[in-house]
């Protein structure tokens, strides 16, 4: 925007500015300080590595397909083998 610029009336800023303030995100909060405080006082950081945490702990991949797994296997061993190294 350059000295003296601000984002605040470009098309991008006013498309967006009254989706995005409603966005849930495990994150980033709308909280009041009171709310926040009674919620733990946690920063971003902090409830980042929370959501991090959950999805490692909770998320259940599908497996994959015996012939895609077949595949990916040919895949790689290829890949070794033209790069000289052992599987």
């Amino acid at each position: 925007m350059g000295s003296g610029g601000h984002y605040l009336t470009t098309r991008h800023t006013l498309d967006w500015f009254t989706k995005e303030q409603y966005m849930p995100s495990a994150v980033i909060d709308r909280m009041d300080r009171k709310a926040w405080e009674e919620h733990g006082s946690k920063n971003s950081f902090q409830r980042a590595r929370q959501a991090v945490q959950k999805i490692l702990r909770e998320h259940l991949p599908e497996p994959l397909a015996p012939d895609v797994e077949k595949q990916l296997t040919k895949i790689a061993k290829a890949i070794f083998e033209k790069n000289g190294v052992g599987i």
